[in-house]
């Protein structure tokens, strides 16, 4: 029923019909009533409307005077203070020591109340750790010291750990000139209650001067250094052990950059016995150590966990074949019956940043515990020269007592023949993280499936080794006693790596001007798809992929963002990589980008 079936003008709604004037005037008494009925309704909405408004506003009142009491009952406030300051010690940035920003804590918690305030500069804890980045405006570093003072007086007797990044000269402009700041002083006031001291020097000889001024006493709780200087191509050797490196409790020591003078056997303290991590670290050719010298330092540190130390090896006199060079492209002059000299039992993780072929130094070492493995080849500052050596082959040869313990391998591809990186993986079965780098196209030259002894660097036909066939027409089960590894043939059913879990593909600065795709997506989505599926089929013997990094010449299309939602969604992560798009792209440093980012 319709409004019109209940008036009597509904001969007339509708149409065009024109009403006469007796009509109108039927109209006119019909229309009063409901329009006075529409004003009273109308003059009742108002009445709502105004006390709707009028409980809301009351509403909005009784909330936020609720919410104000509330607060008094709210846990954070029954907390004891004890376990408030434990709360705020677990506040404090884990990748890094806070600085003197009120960003960051401690300082930002000294920002949210007075109680919070009093028990944060009551917690001793969280004002032992401090950055430090001098300014080299005298003013600013003035403040800077004032700063410091108050954060350090808060930690009251503990032990401190101190990290300062100086970026001018430090102590004088004038680098002949040892001037020492006041800043300076109080740092060196510190020392002897520093339990780990990280400085890193942008130019000049930093703290060094000073600090091989004192005592060695004055590093009596000394459990950690690293000093870094960057850019000192020209620092004077000096004589003798800094002081610094004769703390009775050192147990990690990194020295990297600039001409270090240190790794000579005479100058060994015997407290570095008790060593369990070093790292010895210079770009510049005549200060890195032999491997005579370095050979003794190791010698003198059995206990290590951790190394990463630079080693210069043996120049090539002769070479006739660079396309064929044998089995592991490595000149040693040291006969095969090499004794291991090097023992380290302990030893975890090896970085091993040689200059020449050091085959002779890998037959040394005894590292039965080993699980991390990095080798990397380059140019040094002061030496243009590259010899393609290749030390992964001659590690693999000389240690397969514990290949089967290597968990994680990173190196330079374009330093190796293609061979060898295959074959040399085909002996890691256990491997689970695998990161190359530095490889490109040029280097490599145009890839040859006819003839893979001439193929150098990295080719996707290493990832196609590494897929798992998981057809119905493979029907054979592996067993744990399989080699679980192929023929140099990329279609038999086995793969190289089958616990890997973790792919990281770097290419190198000439990223742009590769002609070649030398990885393609279709490619790494067969091999990832494979490696989950055999991952169901075969749990135990193989592992799916959870982590990539991969290059991409251009941002992903929707295509390779759908291609890969699928084992997103599984626990996959992929990470991106591609410089900018500059028209010189050695002059930006090419940018990790986490898919999260772009995969929608």
């Amino acid at each position: 029923m319709t409004p019109g079936d209940l008036s009597p003008f509904s001969g007339y709604l509708g149409t065009n019909d024109v009403p006469t004037a007796e009509v109108l005037k039927d109209l006119d008494e019909y229309l009063a009533g409901p329009a006075q009925d529409l004003q009273k309704m109308d003059a009742e909405i108002d009445e709502i409307t105004h006390r709707l408004s009028a409980l809301y506003s009351e509403r909005a009142t009784l909330t936020a005077r609720v919410k104000e009491h509330q607060g008094v009952c709210s846990l954070i406030r029954q907390l004891p203070d004890d376990i408030l300051g434990e709360i705020f010690i677990r506040c404090l940035p884990s990748d890094r020591f806070p600085g003197l920003r009120f960003a960051d804590a401690p300082l930002l918690l000294t920002t949210i109340c007075r109680r919070w305030r009093d028990v944060a500069i009551l917690t001793p804890q969280i004002w032992a750790n401090l950055n430090v980045t001098l300014s080299p405006d005298e003013e600013e570093m003035e403040r800077q010291l004032e700063d410091t003072r108050r954060f350090i007086s808060r930690a009251g007797s503990l032990l401190l750990s101190l990290s300062v990044f100086e970026s001018g000269s430090g102590g004088s402009t004038d680098s002949e000139v040892k001037e020492m700041s006041p800043f300076f002083q109080y740092i060196l006031s510190l020392l002897p209650r520093t339990r780990l001291l990280h400085w890193k020097v942008s130019w000049g000889e930093g703290p060094e001067h000073f600090l091989r001024g004192l005592q060695a006493e004055a590093f009596s709780q000394l459990e950690e250094v690293r000093i870094n200087w960057n850019w000192l191509s020209d620092r004077k050797e000096v004589d003798g052990i800094a002081p610094f490196l004769l703390g009775p409790k050192l147990r990690t020591v990194g020295l990297s950059g600039g001409k270090l003078g240190i790794a000579l056997p005479s100058a060994l303290p015997s407290q570095w016995e008790q060593l369990t991590s070093l790292t010895i670290r210079n770009e510049y050719y005549d200060s890195v150590p032999n491997i005579q010298a370095l050979t003794h330092l190791l010698q003198q540190c059995p206990n290590l966990r951790t190394c990463s130390v630079s080693l210069r090896g043996v120049e090539p006199h002769t070479v006739t074949d660079w396309d064929s060079p044998g089995p592991w492209v490595e000149y040693v002059a040291t006969p095969d019956h090499t004794e291991r000299t090097i023992l380290l039992p302990f030893l975890h993780i090896l970085k091993l940043h040689y200059y020449g072929f050091v085959g002779d130094f890998i037959k040394r070492l005894h590292v039965p515990s080993i699980r991390e493995l990095v080798l990397a080849d380059g140019p040094s500052q002061d030496l243009g020269v590259i010899y393609p050596a290749a030390a992964l082959g001659a590690f693999v040869t000389y240690h397969d007592y514990c290949l089967p313990f290597i968990e994680k391998l990173e190196i330079q591809a374009k330093r190796y023949a293609y061979l060898i990186i295959a074959e040399s993986l085909e002996k890691l079965k256990n491997l689970r993280h695998l990161v190359i780098s530095g490889s490109d196209s040029v280097s490599g030259g145009q890839w040859d499936p006819t003839n893979l002894k001439r193929n150098r660097g990295f080719h996707q036909d290493l990832l196609v080794r590494m897929t798992p066939d998981v057809s119905p027409s493979c029907t054979s089960t592996p067993s744990p006693s399989d080699s679980n590894v192929p023929s140099l043939h990329p279609h038999l059913s086995q793969c190289l790596c089958p616990l890997l879990e973790r792919f990281d593909y770097l290419e190198s600065d000439h990223y742009l001007w590769n002609e070649q795709a030398i990885l393609t997506f279709d490619v790494v989505l067969t091999w990832v798809s494979a490696k989950w599926d055999a991952s169901q089929k075969y749990p135990g013997l193989v592992s799916p992929i959870k982590h990539l990094t991969l290059p991409t010449r251009t941002s992903p299309d929707r295509k390779w963002k759908s291609a890969l939602k699928p084992w997103r969604k599984k626990g996959l992560v992929v990470e991106i990589a591609y410089p900018y798009l500059e028209e010189d792209p050695l002059q930006r440093t090419p940018q990790y980008r986490g898919a999260d980012e772009w995969v929608n």
